[in-house]
């Protein structure tokens, strides 16, 4: 935790475990251009972004929740017909189960068979569910997070193999808050968006402060 990072530069390798109630659909329209469906390079003058694209065909799966939301795209239509438009929430008691099932020690050792030297979980994605039992409790929507602290095992069970640990946390955008759907990234780097209360009010950013320092006291990731 903390101090040199030096290892950093010899790792090489590592694995981000990107996993939430996204993963019970597991779905998303299927683009071989990814980074153009992300919108491209990000420009470096005035913060705004360069040749964007429409968020409604990305192919993120994390972004199942967004998408579904957006009328007429390839998502919605895929919710549509298979899950009759049910709220995002349903997938939550499969996810659940899946949680109560797994085995971290089987990513980890996974990980390592593939020469990973660190390993990085999702603790947070964008639709504001935790992996987790945060003592943080949302404001936006209490009780929204895993019964069983997965992270907490990943980490210690990556830790105790010799491998590093990190979290990856959203703290930008979470639709717990508001501004869902999201559009396009041009609509979240317009800065009339930003200083409404869609993703910085007060509350959210007490509240995003106080998740990601409990994360590193309590998981201290290297």
């Amino acid at each position: 935790a903390g101090g040199d990072a030096s290892w950093y530069d010899e790792a090489k390798l590592g694995i981000m475990l990107s996993w939430g109630l996204y993963s019970i659909p597991g779905w998303a329209p299927r683009d071989p251009r990814l980074t153009e469906s992300l919108g491209g390079e990000v420009a470096s003058s005035g913060g705004s972004f360069a040749h964007m694209s429409p968020l409604s065909t990305t192919s993120y799966a994390e972004w199942y929740l967004n998408s579904m939301s957006l009328v007429g795209t390839p998502t919605w239509l895929y919710h549509q017909a298979n899950y009759a438009g049910a709220p995002y929430d349903d997938f939550r008691p499969a996810f659940e189960a899946a949680v109560a099932a797994c085995s971290p020690e089987d990513w980890v050792d996974l990980s390592m068979a593939a020469g990973a030297r660190y390993i990085v979980p999702l603790t947070k994605h964008h639709d504001g569910y935790l992996l987790y039992p945060s003592t943080i409790e949302s404001p936006f929507r209490p009780g929204y997070h895993t019964n069983r602290d997965i992270i907490g095992e990943i980490a210690s069970t990556a830790l105790s193999n010799g491998l590093r640990f990190g979290a990856y946390y959203s703290g930008g955008i979470d639709w717990t808050a508001a501004g869902l759907p999201t559009p396009s990234l041009e609509y979240l780097a317009d800065d009339r968006v930003a200083r409404t209360a869609m993703y910085w009010p007060d509350e959210y950013a007490r509240y995003a402060d106080a998740q990601h320092r409990e994360i590193i006291e309590r998981y201290e990731p290297s």
